[in-house]
């Protein structure tokens, strides 16, 4: 059971995650999509196979999380994940104590900064001050194959079709140029933009008011 009620309607091919065999499909989603994205510096090492175990563990408690304070949408070949939460879930995954563990392996530098930067981005969304219902895009993750093929703008159309018939405003926080500028286009605003000089990264706290109809 989630603490979410946003869909009257699903999107077409997507339904919920539920069972055992969804969980573990849409956590492998996760890995395989976000395991080599450019978060720290310089990039993750993607074909270390102890760095790959620890992120898919660190997925599967993600996917876990969310089920519980929220929900997790896939398709049927499990190509597409999107882990929606409230912006003030009551729970969540600790991304630092990832951070943690890397830097333990001999990608030290990567799980160093990964740790130093969520802690930064912590701080940050401590300060950002949310309508009540507000919901929080964790995660849209889609397979590289997949890629292209519009399943994440049809996710992303239905929610906000969704949301602004329930008067909900979406947030999510992004830490590519290229990710903010296609937000951009879904109508998200920037409304906090925090650069670490120290490690080359900048995060963008981005928020979509739901649209009122005439």
């Amino acid at each position: 059971m989630n603490n979410l009620n946003l869909f009257e309607n699903l999107p077409e091919g997507f339904r919920l995650v539920e069972n055992e065999i969804d969980h573990k499909l849409a956590s492998l989603t996760v890995t395989q999509a976000f395991a080599d994205y450019k978060y720290p510096v310089p990039a993750v090492p993607a074909s270390h196979s102890s760095f790959m175990k620890i992120f898919h563990d660190f997925s599967e408690a993600w996917i876990d999380n969310a089920e519980k304070v929220g929900l997790v949408l896939t398709n049927e070949d499990y190509s597409a994940v999107m882990v929606l939460t409230p912006v003030d879930r009551s729970a969540e995954v600790d991304v630092v104590a990832l951070g943690d563990k890397l830097a333990a392996l001999e990608t030290r530098a990567v799980g160093d900064n990964l740790t130093q930067i969520m802690q930064y981005i912590g701080k940050d969304e401590e300060e950002l001050k949310f309508r009540e219902g507000t919901v929080y895009i964790e995660a849209l993750a889609v397979q590289t194959p997949r890629q292209g093929q519009k399943l994440g703008s049809k996710l992303m159309r239905q929610l906000f079709k969704e949301m602004d018939e329930q008067d909900r405003d979406v947030f999510l926080f992004t830490n590519t140029e290229r990710n903010a500028a296609i937000y951009t286009h879904f109508g998200f605003e920037t409304i906090k933009k925090h650069t670490v000089e120290e490690l080359h990264s900048t995060t963008w706290f981005m928020l979509r008011k739901a649209e009122k109809k005439a």
